[in-house]
């Protein structure tokens, strides 16, 4: 519970900073931003698991949808599938080295268009046109830059609460 909490704090706050801090500096990157909640949602589920993925991938998308104009769900939905995705994969893939964790977020940053993709055929919003796009690319290259210093700080973080979460899986 705690660990699932302190993610959703984490998650929470690089929203917000998404939301905020960069987007006033989108001009540098072209008016985009890098989506931090993806990349830390998907080396915390690859880490923990699925369902602390999909929960911590739904309200970081309800956060998502709130500070955006986008229908109320659409995020939430799609960063559960995404938690639920990269959660899958734990204990099949480590993210140990860097090169992985470019991978992964490579292909968190294409999931998450193409899942974008596939629900906007259910509702009222246009995105087909993005995925493969420049939008799409350059989206991939900043997602990668940003990956380099934040995995480094995921794992610090991972280190340093490490004790907190030390015997929440024993008591059950």
């Amino acid at each position: 519970m705690r660990r699932l909490l302190t993610a959703l704090l984490i998650t929470a706050f690089f929203s917000f900073l998404q939301a905020s801090l960069f987007t006033r500096l989108s001009w540098l990157t072209f008016g985009l931003t890098p989506d931090l909640a993806l990349i830390f949602l998907a080396l915390f589920s690859i880490s923990f698991g699925r369902t602390n993925g999909m929960v911590t991938g739904f309200m970081s998308g309800l956060i998502q949808d709130f500070l955006s104009f986008s229908p109320l769900g659409y995020y939430a939905l799609i960063k559960m599938l995404l938690g639920s995705l990269f959660g899958a994969l734990k204990d099949k893939v480590m993210i140990e080295t860097l090169p992985i964790v470019l991978i992964i977020i490579s292909i968190a940053t294409f999931a998450k268009y193409l899942f974008a993709l596939v629900i906007s055929t259910f509702i009222a919003v246009d995105y087909h046109h993005l995925l493969l796009s420049r939008t799409f690319l350059l989206e991939l290259i900043i997602n990668n830059l940003v990956a380099i210093p934040a995995y480094f700080f995921f794992k610090f973080i991972i280190k340093k609460l490490a004790h907190l979460w030390q015997y929440e899986g024993e008591r059950r």
